[in-house]
């Protein structure tokens, strides 16, 4: 095993309330559009038991594969996160696929066209994107889609576990250390030879900022967003637990918080 530490100066604490932060969970089947849909659930699921997956062949650019009706009002929340994984074998870059958030008769021209990170083969990466349009023109979201901005050939496109953040808190400066080790993957498919694959195995660290509102709580799950740099795809990306909260004012009566953090799942490393 390998200890790693990384610091930085940008990013951001976001967390949903319970009413509104699922925009979908993936688990129904959607419909199909120019793709063909299904609702699979081979493991690894990155959340629940199933992922929607649209399967395309001879489609096209400037197509929308499959979508989901919805009724959300994300108007108080600022971005959202998803998984996302595809099977093409040269995978993906950056924008060749967005997620598509909109309101009565905006399926051609919806409110919010979110960005997907490049994907790698395979391989499901947690993205993230903020919002850009004003909060009224989405407080009535009916639909959700995937759409495909270049023609990627036939593959299939798998997304899973949609939902709305909230900034609670901006971070001045984080640092973090992850363990690299590992993993095994063993299944019954592999006739009693032991598999392994790299991969973090643990991750915590610590961030502050000034105090924004109501402090973060110990125990809280918060969703992190620690960038490197300003540059968009350029942070550390995961869901933590603060485990502990320390307030301080400086001679300007300015407050300051400094919170540790236990990561609970998957660390997804910067892609850009």
């Amino acid at each position: 095993m390998a200890t790693n530490h990384v610091s930085g100066k940008n990013g951001a604490v976001y967390k949903g309330t319970t009413a509104a932060l699922e925009i979908d969970s993936c688990e129904v089947i959607w419909t199909a559009d120019d793709a063909a849909v299904s609702r699979e659930s081979d493991v690894p699921v990155p959340e629940g038991t199933y992922y929607a997956r649209a399967t395309t062949t001879t489609v096209g650019a400037d197509a929308i594969l499959i979508h989901h009706a919805v009724v959300k009002d994300l108007s108080a929340y600022d971005g959202a996160m998803w998984w996302a994984r595809t099977g093409l074998a040269a995978g993906t870059t950056a924008a060749d696929l967005k997620l598509k958030l909109y309101e009565v008769g905006g399926e051609a021209a919806p409110t919010e066209s979110l960005v997907q990170p490049a994907l790698v083969d395979n391989v499901w990466k947690h993205c993230f994107d903020l919002f850009s349009d004003t909060p009224a023109n989405r407080n009535a979201i009916v639909g959700v889609q995937l759409y495909q901005d270049v023609d990627l050939g036939d593959d299939t496109f798998d997304l899973d576990d949609i939902v709305a953040v909230a900034e609670i808190d901006g971070i001045k400066s984080w640092s973090l250390e992850y363990t690299s080790a590992t993993l095994e993957t063993t299944d019954f498919g592999d006739s009693g030879v032991a598999t392994h694959i790299p991969g973090i195995s643990s991750w915590s660290g610590s961030f502050d900022g000034f105090k924004d509102g109501v402090p973060v709580g110990i125990g809280a799950e918060v969703y992190l967003v620690m960038g490197e740099t300003n540059t968009d795809g350029n942070w550390w990306l995961g869901k933590a637990i603060i485990t502990s909260a320390r307030p301080s004012v400086d001679h300007d009566g300015i407050v300051t918080y400094s919170y540790d953090f236990q990561g609970t799942g998957e660390l997804t490393p910067p892609t850009a």
